[in-house]
C-alpha cells in the first residue's frame, strides 16, 4: 500500500510521507492487536476453571 502511493514521489516527499503513514499504520496494528486479546479475554472469562486460572497467570505475567 504505501508502495503503490509513494511510487511517484521523490526523495524527500517519501520520508514525509513514511513519517505521516508510519504511526497511523502503527495505531490500526496496536487495535487489531488488542482487539484480539479483548476477544480472547471474553472468550476465556466464559469457559472452566484452567481455563481461568490461565487467565490469572497471564494477568501476573504481563
Amino acid at each position: 500500500m504505501l508502495h503503490g502511493l509513494a511510487a511517484h514521489l521523490s526523495g524527500q516527499d517519501r520520508l514525509i510521507c513514511l513519517i505521516v503513514w508510519l504511526p497511523y499504520l502503527s495505531l490500526v496494528s496496536l487495535l487489531v492487536a488488542l482487539s484480539g486479546t479483548i476477544i480472547l479475554l471474553i472468550l476465556v472469562s466464559f469457559t472452566g476453571p484452567l481455563d481461568q486460572k490461565l487467565l490469572k497467570l497471564k494477568h501476573l505475567l504481563f
